[in-house]
């Protein structure tokens, strides 16, 4: 799990995805993008280069609970027979 602030003083966020999207993962990174933008357009944008999940700031510790829960469910399913790991 990778929790991406769009706004960064070296790369934004944005290149990190698209980087990210440039590698070879076995099993893909599971990206949440925290942000202070309400944009559509930037959640779409960070959607496209492939982020998971998109939350707005401020973010509650009871949102990136259910995130990682997500995460968590989603391993179980890839251990079962036919699952991608």
């Amino acid at each position: 799990v990778i929790f991406l602030d769009l706004k960064m003083p070296v790369l934004d966020g944005f290149e990190v995805l698209q980087w990210l999207r440039e590698q070879s993962f076995s099993v893909p990174p599971y990206v949440v993008v925290l942000s202070g933008s309400n944009q559509e357009l930037d959640k779409a944008r960070a959607m496209g280069l492939g982020a998971s999940d998109y939350l707005v700031k401020p973010i509650s510790t009871e949102a990136i609970s259910a995130r990682l829960e997500n995460v968590r469910s989603r391993g179980k399913a890839d251990l079962k027979p036919g699952g991608r790991i």
